[in-house]
């Protein structure tokens, strides 16, 4: 009978968890790198290849409009690229930029998201 109970604990809880993770607002459909995007490969050469992941484009907010607002920074942090899109895939010409590090940024919606790539030619 005590080994019952303590199932039927464990089982109360883990759907509490399951409950709130999945009802969690920080819990934006990001994967387990926090990015709501992905890039081609690292490093790039001439061409960068962004496309907004599949799971969060579902969101109920990007069934009606979608608005993509990307920066590029150098190491420096000096804005490089700036564009904005209403498409979810694109390519970004980084022919003309030095060889280096640098961040994308994103922001879709409300949703604010970085990640760090290197141009090499």
């Amino acid at each position: 009978m005590k080994s019952l109970r303590f199932l039927l604990f464990f089982f109360v809880i883990f759907i509490a968890m399951n409950q709130f993770v999945s009802s969690n607002p920080n819990n934006d459909n990001k994967d387990n790198d926090g990015q709501v995007f992905l890039l081609s490969s690292d490093p790039v050469n001439n061409f960068l290849d962004f496309k907004i992941k599949s799971e969060f484009l579902q969101k109920d907010s990007l069934k009606t409009s979608l608005k993509i607002e990307v920066k590029i920074l150098n190491q420096k942090g000096i804005l490089v690229f700036s564009a904005t899109k209403s498409i979810s895939e694109f390519t970004i010409f980084t022919g003309g930029l030095p060889e280096g590090a640098y961040t994308i940024l994103c922001k879709v919606c409300n949703t604010q998201s970085q990640k760090n790539f290197a141009v090499k030619h």
